[in-house]
């Protein structure tokens, strides 16, 4: 197995400065664009390509999937996510699986502890309009409905009800029924 050690600041900007600009701005694209993952890497390495491919899309689809994973690229799109979804206090992390955060991933790190709830639910938000996956926006939004209070609401709301209750005729109440059948076999 082969671990890479991590790269100093300059030796990850000379990395970047590898990048064509039509590449950096194929790759801008690729960050912000809301297609599946799996097109948007091929649209990218595609655009990025002063020629069309001649390669079956099977092939294609692999020379996009080396090209995005080179240092260089990785490098570029770290920084600019860190650019273009900067928060006052929170700053995305892209990892090597990268859109497979998680709600979890952004909770448990400890140097972002001070945040109001306000800030929270903001970003989570966020989070929910910048993802793709279904399953991991339904999280979000039951973490955000969670936070914000609705289903206590709604248990308030029915504690609040005021209830009426009106009185039974006599010749709908069971006990009245029971009684009177008692009362009729007494005498026969």
């Amino acid at each position: 197995m082969k671990y890479k050690i991590p790269k100093t600041a300059q030796e990850r900007q000379n990395e970047i400065e590898k990048l064509s600009n039509l590449e950096r701005f194929c790759l801008d694209a690729y960050i912000v664009s809301k297609f599946p993952a799996s097109q948007k890497v091929v649209i990218a390495y595609e655009q990025s390509r002063p020629r069309e491919a001649q390669a079956n899309r099977q092939s294609v689809y692999t020379q996009a999937r080396n090209w995005i994973n080179t240092d260089k690229c990785k490098y570029y799109i770290e920084d600019r996510k860190k650019e273009l979804f900067a928060t006052d206090q929170h700053r995305y992390s892209t990892t090597q699986n990268e859109g497979n955060e998680t709600e979890a991933d952004t909770e448990n790190n400890p140097t972002e502890s001070n945040r109001t709830k306000g800030e929270t639910i903001s970003e989570l938000n966020k989070l929910a309009d910048n993802t793709n996956d279904v399953k991991l926006k339904a999280e979000i939004l039951l973490k955000i409905s969670d936070l914000e209070g609705w289903k206590k609401e709604k248990e308030q709301t029915d504690d609040n009800t005021i209830r009426y209750y009106l009185p039974l005729r006599c010749n709908v109440c069971s006990l009245y029924k029971a009684a009177k059948e008692q009362k009729a076999k007494q005498q026969t």
